[in-house]
């Protein structure tokens, strides 16, 4: 589905995508009252959407999707290329965040990866400074944020370090505590923000899954979308 307040934009994006077998585009919408309305009625699995709309903000569609409980999984496409508004966006639910300028290949690679419920962002900045030391984690915590934000699972995270799942789980509470941070989603901004997970300048990516309770899983870059767009 493609959420997009141009015309021109969203027709060259479907020829694009049409000419993809991966892909079909079941839905346009140029308002976020439209694409809610198109969500309900051709249910897609991905929404590429602007994150500017006429007067609206597209970093609302996430949220709007998130508050109604759809399956339905965004990925921001824009010229924004500064890691505040990657991480307003993957705070407001977005999965992928993929530049305009990166080419239609890097908008496939993201389209798979957010399909198969794994965050995808692309990121032409200067790296973002080191952890704070005023923040005191561990080697040990440091190790466990970073795996958690790539989306590891606690039970692959147990048996990577070689240590037990309730280490794992009591490590992560610690973090949760002293970071302040609540759910895989913060600790994949957190993550992003300082340095500890690659900003993705080189084209590569992370990934954590995408259920209600945004709990994690492994990382992983698979999956075919059927309606994405």
């Amino acid at each position: 589905m493609l959420v997009d307040d141009h015309s021109l934009v969203r027709e060259s994006l479907r020829v694009l995508l049409e000419t993809d077998p991966q892909f079909v585009v079941v839905a346009e919408a140029s308002t976020l009252e439209a694409a809610l309305a198109a969500v309900e009625s051709a249910k897609p699995d991905v929404a590429i959407t602007d994150l500017e709309l006429a007067s609206q903000s597209g970093i609302e569609f996430p949220k709007m999707l998130r508050a109604c409980k759809s399956r339905t999984k965004v990925l921001v496409l824009t010229c924004h290329a500064t890691l505040e508004y990657v991480s307003a966006a993957l705070r407001a639910g977005a999965l992928g965040y993929v530049l305009k300028d990166d080419g239609y290949s890097e908008l496939a690679k993201g389209l798979r990866a957010v399909h198969a419920g794994n965050l995808y962002v692309t990121v032409h900045e200067s790296p973002i400074p080191p952890i704070l030391p005023e923040l005191a984690i561990s080697k040990r915590e440091r190790e466990i944020l970073v795996q958690i934000a790539e989306g590891v699972t606690n039970k692959v995270i147990a048996r990577t370090l070689q240590i037990s799942i309730k280490t794992v789980e009591k490590h992560r509470n610690n973090l949760a505590l002293k970071l302040n941070l609540h759910g895989a989603a913060a600790f994949t901004l957190f993550a992003v923000r300082h340095g500890l997970v690659r900003c993705y300048d080189d084209g590569s990516s992370a990934s954590f899954s995408e259920a209600s309770a945004l709990e994690p899983k492994a990382w992983e870059m698979n999956g075919a979308a059927r309606a994405s767009g």
